[in-house]
C-alpha cells in the first residue's frame, strides 16, 4: 500500500468520478483497518466510497448509507457505490456471502452443529443446564431456541 502525497488522493478519487468503466476501481492507496479505502490527515480520514457516492449521487440521506454492489471494499467506482438502506446493505451482504453470521462472527462462540444440538434438546433439559453445558449464558440459549439469534 502506497501513501498519497497532497492531491494524489483526490487526484485519483476525481479521475474514478470521470471514468466510465464497469470493473472495479481499486483505492491504491491508505485502508482503514477493516479494509475500506480512506484518505483524510491530522488524524481525520474519511471512507473513500462515501465521499465517491455523496459527489456522484448528492448528500446521504436520511437512514442510508453507502453500499458496494461489487463487494469489493477497495473498489470506488461510482458504478458500484450507491445509496442504500441498512437493510438493503445487510441483504446485498448476505447475497455476496460476506455478513459476519453464525460461525463466521468474530464473536461466536457456538457452531452450527451446537445450534442443532440446543434446538434438539430444548424441551428436555433447562435453559440454564443447556447454558452450562455450552458455556454460553443462559439468555444466549433462549435467543437460539427462540429463533432470536442463529436463525435457518
Amino acid at each position: 500500500m502506497i501513501r498519497a502525497k497532497r492531491g494524489e488522493a483526490f487526484a485519483f478519487m476525481e479521475a474514478a468520478l470521470a471514468s466510465n468503466t464497469d470493473e472495479c476501481i481499486i483505492w491504491p492507496f491508505a485502508l482503514s483497518p477493516n479494509g475500506y479505502a480512506v484518505t483524510g490527515a491530522c488524524g481525520s480520514s474519511k471512507q473513500v466510497h462515501r465521499l465517491v457516492c455523496e459527489k456522484a449521487y448528492g448528500p446521504c440521506p436520511t437512514g442510508f448509507e453507502a453500499a458496494h454492489s461489487c463487494n469489493v471494499r477497495k473498489c470506488i467506482n461510482p458504478k458500484h457505490v450507491t445509496w442504500k438502506t441498512r437493510k438493503e446493505n445487510a441483504e446485498d451482504r448476505q447475497k455476496h456471502g460476506t455478513q459476519c453470521a453464525g460461525e463466521t462472527h468474530g464473536q461466536a462462540k457456538l457452531t452450527w452443529e451446537e445450534i442443532f444440538q440446543i434446538r434438539t434438546l430444548a424441551g428436555t433439559k433447562s435453559q440454564r443446564a443447556l447454558a452450562t453445558q455450552f458455556k454460553v449464558a443462559q439468555v444466549t440459549i433462549h435467543r437460539v431456541i427462540n429463533d432470536k439469534n442463529w436463525k435457518i
